[in-house]
C-alpha cells in the first residue's frame, strides 16, 4: 500500500512483498505485535530506504538488523524491547534521525551515544541516567534534542554546553528548575523550545528574553503544577521579538487574546480555551 510517497507493510510481510514494492524510499510497518528477526533481515534488502517507521515492538536483535540497513537515514520505533544485548548503532553511519517513543534504559542510551552522526534524537521517557546523559552529550552534532518526561535536570541542562549545533529542546515534563532553565539560555543558538508542565514560574520565564534567536515556543501547564495565567504571560510575549510561533498548552485564553496571538504567530495552536474567560 502507499500513501504518498510512503509505502507501508503489514505483519506478515515476506520476501515476496519485498520484492513487489520495487525501490522503497520511505516505509511504515504497523499494526503489528512485534517485529521478527526473519522479517527485520528482509528489511536490509532494500538498499534505497531512507526513512523508516517501526510503529511496533522490535527486539534488540531486530534493530541491529535494521541499523545495519545501507544508506538509512532516519528511524522511528514504538519500543525497543529489553530482551537480549544492545548493538549496533556504532556502525550506522548514515543515520541522522532517531526517535523511540516508549522509553529506553541505561544500557540502549549507551548504544545510541555512540552513533556518529545523529542530528536529531528523541528518547520520550528514557530513564536517563548521569552515565547515558554524559555519553549522549559526545553527540556533537546533535542539532535537536527531545528528552520530554524524562529524569533530565538542571545538571544535565548544564551539560548542554558541550552541542554546540543544539537549535532545538523539547524538555517537558522533566525535573529542571530556575537554574536549568539559566543554563538553557546561555545557547544563544537555541531556536526552539518546549517547557511545557515544568515547574517555573513566569518570573522564570522571563530569562528566555536572553535567547535572541527564539522561534517557537512551548509552555504550559498540566495536573499537579502551578497554573499559568495568560494575562502574566503577554507581556514576556511582547519582549520575545523573533517568535514565529507559540503553543500554549494548559492555559486558559479567552477569544480576544486567541484572536490577538493568531494574528500574531504563523503558527499558533491552544490547548485550553476558555472564552468564558472574557
Amino acid at each position: 500500500m502507499q500513501t504518498d510517497d510512503w509505502q507501508t507493510l503489514d505483519e506478515n510481510f515476506d520476501a515476496n512483498d519485498i520484492a513487489a514494492q520495487g525501490p522503497i524510499a520511505r516505509l511504515t510497518l504497523h499494526s503489528m505485535g512485534s517485529l521478527t528477526t526473519t522479517r527485520s533481515k528482509l528489511l536490509r534488502t532494500l538498499p534505497s530506504l531512507r526513512q523508516l517507521n517501526l510503529n511496533c515492538d522490535v527486539s534488540r536483535a531486530s534493530i541491529r538488523d535494521v541499523l545495519a540497513i545501507a544508506g538509512l537515514r532516519e528511524l522511528d520505533v514504538l519500543r525497543i524491547l529489553p530482551n537480549g544485548r544492545p548493538g549496533g548503532f556504532a556502525r550506522a553511519k548514515d543515520l541522522r534521525v532517531f526517535r523511540e517513543l516508549t522509553g529506553l534504559p541505561e544500557v540502549d542510551l549507551l548504544d545510541v551515544a555512540r552513533c556518529p552522526g545523529l542530528i536529531e534524537l528523541g528518547i520520550q521517557s528514557s530513564r536517563l541516567t548521569p552515565r547515558s546523559f554524559d555519553a549522549l552529550m559526545g553527540l556533537s552534532t546533535l542539532q535537536t534534542l527531545d528528552v520530554e518526561a524524562t529524569p533530565f535536570d538542571d545538571a544535565m541542562a548544564a551539560q548542554l554546553a558541550r552541542l554546540p549545533e543544539l537549535t532545538s529542546l523539547h524538555a517537558g515534563r522533566t525535573a529542571i528548575s530556575r537554574a536549568g532553565l539559566e543554563a538553557i539560555c546561555e545557547l544563544k543558538q537555541m531556536r526552539e523550545l518546549d517547557l511545557w508542565a515544568i515547574s517555573l514560574s513566569v518570573d522564570d520565564l522571563y530569562l528566555l528574553r536572553g535567547l535572541p534567536a527564539l522561534e517557537y515556543l512551548s509552555v504550559g501547564s498540566s495536573q499537579g503544577y502551578e497554573p499559568i495565567l495568560i494575562e502574566s504571560l503577554l507581556p514576556l510575549l511582547d519582549q520575545l521579538p523573533n517568535l514565529r510561533r507559540l503553543w500554549l498548552d494548559g492555559v486558559a485564553v479567552p477569544d480576544s487574546v486567541k484572536a490577538q496571538l493568531t494574528s500574531r504567530y504563523s503558527g499558533f495552536r491552544v490547548t485550553c480555551f476558555a472564552s468564558s474567560l472574557e
